[in-house]
């Protein structure tokens, strides 16, 4: 009896497991795909936005100290 109940405790243990996390890979997969959109939303904004070759040599001559 004892082997019994130790094997359906196993079996639902299993299968509860299996419910929770059923759908995790889809969910994985689209938080990656919106972060990766935001991502690219963020270059394309910058890059359309302004003049980085400009913004790049203000930052260095910044760092350097040459005004």
């Amino acid at each position: 009896m004892t082997h019994q109940l130790a094997a359906r405790y196993t079996t639902l243990a299993a299968t509860l497991k299996d419910r929770r996390e059923a759908g995790q890979n889809s969910l994985e997969y689209l938080g990656m795909a919106l972060v990766a959109g935001v991502v690219i939303a963020a270059i394309y904004g910058v890059v359309t936005g302004a003049d980085v070759g400009t913004k790049i040599k203000s930052a260095w001559d910044n760092i350097t100290g040459a005004k």
